[in-house]
Protein backbone atom coordinates (compact mmCIF):
# COMPACT_ATOMS: atom_id res chain seq x y z
CA UNK A 1 0.00 0.00 0.00
CA UNK A 2 1.46 3.45 -1.12
CA UNK A 3 0.73 6.53 1.30
CA UNK A 4 -1.28 9.45 -0.07
CA UNK A 5 0.43 12.42 -0.12
CA UNK A 6 -1.88 14.82 -1.72
CA UNK A 7 -4.88 14.58 -3.71
CA UNK A 8 -6.40 17.72 -5.06
CA UNK A 9 -9.88 18.46 -6.67
CA UNK A 10 -10.36 20.70 -9.82
CA UNK A 11 -13.39 21.60 -12.05
CA UNK A 12 -13.23 21.16 -16.11
CA UNK A 13 -11.86 24.47 -16.22
CA UNK A 14 -8.94 23.42 -14.23
CA UNK A 15 -9.33 25.21 -10.99
CA UNK A 16 -8.36 23.96 -8.19
CA UNK A 17 -11.07 23.57 -5.85
CA UNK A 18 -9.63 21.27 -2.92
CA UNK A 19 -6.98 20.16 -1.56
CA UNK A 20 -6.13 17.75 1.39
CA UNK A 21 -2.94 16.78 2.06
CA UNK A 22 -1.30 15.09 4.88
CA UNK A 23 -3.69 11.47 4.57
CA UNK A 24 -3.01 8.62 6.87
CA UNK A 25 -2.29 5.52 5.26
CA UNK A 26 -5.73 3.49 5.25
CA UNK A 27 -6.77 0.63 3.07
CA UNK A 28 -9.73 2.79 2.13
CA UNK A 29 -9.25 6.85 2.36
CA UNK A 30 -12.42 8.69 1.57
CA UNK A 31 -12.49 12.70 1.13
CA UNK A 32 -15.14 15.09 2.60
CA UNK A 33 -15.63 16.80 -0.85
CA UNK A 34 -18.56 18.61 -1.43
CA UNK A 35 -18.99 20.38 -5.37
CA UNK A 36 -20.84 23.38 -6.07
CA UNK A 37 -22.97 21.63 -8.92
CA UNK A 38 -23.11 19.02 -11.23
CA UNK A 39 -21.07 18.35 -13.56
CA UNK A 40 -17.42 16.63 -14.26
CA UNK A 41 -14.88 16.68 -12.26
CA UNK A 42 -11.24 15.41 -11.87
CA UNK A 43 -8.96 14.51 -8.78
CA UNK A 44 -4.88 14.61 -8.74
CA UNK A 45 -3.88 11.62 -6.59
CA UNK A 46 -0.19 12.33 -5.72
CA UNK A 47 1.36 8.90 -4.08
CA UNK A 48 4.84 8.24 -2.90
CA UNK A 49 6.19 7.62 -6.53
CA UNK A 50 3.38 8.20 -8.77
CA UNK A 51 0.94 10.81 -9.39
CA UNK A 52 -2.87 9.37 -11.42
CA UNK A 53 -5.48 11.88 -12.32
CA UNK A 54 -9.12 10.12 -12.52
CA UNK A 55 -12.33 11.91 -13.87
CA UNK A 56 -15.67 11.72 -12.12
CA UNK A 57 -19.25 12.75 -12.80
CA UNK A 58 -21.60 14.53 -10.46
CA UNK A 59 -25.34 14.49 -11.59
Amino acid sequence: MLPLKKAVLYNTLGQELFTFGNLPVQNVTELPIEVPSTGVYYIKIHLKDVTRSLKFIVE
